[in-house]
């Protein structure tokens, strides 16, 4: 299945790459509502290297950001 996944210029910003994105939503652990939000869902995931990536989908269009956890 191919994701139709669309990013946000802030999701390249700490030098994570397309493809890790991908794998990281791919492979999601967690996949929780935003508190006080209910348009939002935090997904939590791992680029290739098994860094963690938050993921967070904006009303169907998913947005990526990364931090450290």
């Amino acid at each position: 299945m191919e994701l139709d996944i669309e990013c946000k210029p802030s999701a390249f910003k700490h030098g994570v790459t397309e493809a890790d994105i991908y794998w990281a939503f791919s492979t999601a652990r967690y996949d929780l509502p935003v508190e006080d939000d209910e348009e939002k869902r935090l997904l939590i995931g791992f680029d290739k290297a098994g860094n963690p990536l938050e993921i967070i989908d904006l009303f169907g269009n998913l947005s990526f950001r990364t931090n450290s956890l």
